[in-house]
């Protein structure tokens, strides 16, 4: 139901949200038709998907390219061409396909949702998060259903690896998440370079 030119311009993210929602309803055995949908609410965790980073890259690159004095500006624009080449271009169908609070609206409007609808993000509690706005709301009485999740495609290597490096720092090769020293990630210690590998 989204047309391919829209398809084309919308993160995979958004796509994931919308695949976990429609099986979310049917393991739950929901029938649209026999649920009050006016008063079921989108509540959703992301921080963004890849589409969003491609979009900023293209755009700052312009800039730093420019202000490059190492390259011809020859090379510059072979360089500016090269990256044209391989990254997603603007256009009308930019700016909702990677906005992260559009996934849940997106979803509302393909199941036909009247409830709130928007997008959390708490870092690492993202998904508890939503899961407990969900869960106030349903208590308060102001929605009767919620379809609520977690979804993030945006952390890739070179990001998560800076991420455990800093988190690491100081920490210990053991994960104590119970207790009040947690920490969010764990790793092993390094390795001295002359110590043999085992």
């Amino acid at each position: 139901k989204i047309p391919p030119a829209v398809l084309a311009n919308i993160d995979p993210v958004h796509l994931l949200a919308m695949q976990l929602a429609a099986e979310a309803l049917e393991d739950a055995g929901v029938e649209l038709s026999e649920f009050p949908r006016e008063r079921t609410a989108v509540i959703f965790a992301s921080s963004g998907g890849e589409l969003g980073l491609r979009h900023a890259f293209q755009t700052l690159s312009r800039d730093y390219l420019h202000r490059t004095e190492c390259l011809s500006d020859a090379d510059k624009n072979r360089l500016q061409d090269e990256w044209n080449r391989q990254l997603p271009q603007w256009n009308e169908d930019s700016f909702a396909g990677y906005l992260s609070n559009v996934l849940t609206g997106r979803i509302a409007n393909r199941f036909g949702l009247g409830g709130a609808s928007y997008v959390v993000d708490a870092a690492c509690a993202s998904s508890m998060a939503a899961a407990m706005n969900a869960i106030a709301a349903l208590r308060e009485g102001s929605i009767d259903y919620a379809v609520t999740g977690g979804v993030d495609a945006a952390i890739r290597p070179p990001y998560r690896s800076r991420r455990l490096s800093r988190s690491a720092a100081g920490s210990r090769p053991r994960s104590s998440r119970w207790s009040r020293a947690a920490r969010a990630f764990a790793t092993a210690p390094k390795r001295a370079e002359s110590s043999p590998p085992t």
